[in-house]
Formats: structure tokens, sequence, C-alpha cells
């Protein structure tokens, strides 16, 4: 069962590399990396701590672009958030590879740099917790959506199947496939059926 998003290092996951950019030397079994600057960071980052991104997420093991976003609540305020969310939607697609987008209180801003940036790449968003509404609105503007272990029910059953992940985010205690479980369960569906789903989706993002 593919977990989309972890920031511990397990078999099938793809790994959020940590504020520091070091590879997990005890890693074994993932699938790859995803490589950003998190919004709650935004405060402290500079233009040499991008570069290092920069460097950092050129190497094959590195997927996906992020997490990265915009935050109303944590980090920087959002007018100095948004200039480094689009510096990593800018490296996204100079790389061509997707986004795994982190955003909070901000989906409005969110749908608007889709709108007017006009990206080739693939967005997800990750650990998702809005409601069916915002759920429809991102699907709409070409955004899947990833949950996590607490999710809005409605909003899952929303959710098309095809722009559908599932991931443990930064919880070290619950496993992967107790939150697949959950998520099949509040769709009325079988747990393998929803983990083929998945592994179809993420080999649809990630194919060259």
């Amino acid at each position: 069962m593919i977990n989309f998003h972890s920031h511990q290092p397990q078999p099938e996951a793809i790994v959020n590399l940590p504020r520091d950019l070091q590879f997990s030397p005890d890693a074994i079994g993932i699938l790859g990396y995803s490589a950003g600057i998190h919004p709650w960071d935004s405060a402290t980052t500079t233009d040499d701590h991008f570069e290092r991104l920069r460097e950092v997420a050129a190497r094959p093991e590195v997927l996906m672009i992020g997490e990265c976003g915009l935050d109303a609540l944590r980090g920087a305020p959002l007018y100095r958030q948004e200039p480094l969310f689009v510096r990593h939607v800018e490296l996204s697609e100079e790389l061509g590879k997707p986004m795994v987008v982190h955003c909070v209180k901000a989906y409005n801003q969110l749908l608007r740099y889709r709108r007017e940036l006009k990206p080739r790449q693939p967005w997800v968003l990750h650990g998702f917790r809005g409601n069916d509404t915002v759920a429809a609105q991102m699907m709409q503007a070409g955004i899947a959506l990833s949950y996590g272990p607490h999710f809005n029910v409605a909003a899952l059953r929303a959710t098309r199947l095809d722009h559908l992940y599932v991931e443990t985010d930064d919880d070290p205690d619950t496993p992967i496939q107790a939150v697949y479980e959950a998520v099949a369960d509040a769709l009325g569906i079988d747990a393998a059926f929803l983990a083929t789903a998945v592994a179809n989706n993420l080999a649809a993002l990630l194919q060259p």
C-alpha cells in the first residue's frame, strides 16, 4: 500500500526530506523523496537555502517538489510565503516534477496561483481536511487530494477515485494500512481495490 507522503522512512512511501535536505540513511524500500521548503520555515528561508533545494531536487531520487505551499496560521505572513511558493512552482515546471502542496486557510490563494500560473505539472494537496465544496473546487482546478488519518468524510466521498491518494503525513504511530482501511470504509469499497487505484494514480502522476 503506497504511502503518498510520509515524514518517516517507510517501505512503499514517498518520504518528505527534512529542512536540512539530508537523505535518510536508513530509508529501505521507499519509493523516493519529495523536496521543498515548508511554509512554516518561510520566515527564515534564504536564497542560499533555495539554491540548495534546487540542487537536491534535481536528483533522480527526488520524485516531487514539496511539500511547499501556503499557511495562513503559521510561518511568515502570506505576502512573504507567496513568492516562495511561486519559486517552487517554477522549479517544478523547470524539472518536470509534480508538486506536493501544503495549504491551510489559503485555498483561494492556491486556486488563484493555479489559474494564473497555468502549470503543466500536476499538483497534489496533501493531508486534505477541507470540506466537500473545497474538494470540488480543487478537482475542478486539476488539483488532486491526498488523505491522511484525519479527514472530512463528505470531502472524501466527493473526491473522484482518480484524484485520490492516501498518506500518513507526520503521524509516526498510525500504519498506512490503517489509513487505507479507514478511507476505504468511508467510501464503502475494499481496501485492496483502493490500494490498486492509488498505485495507478501515482504511476500516472510520475510518468515522464
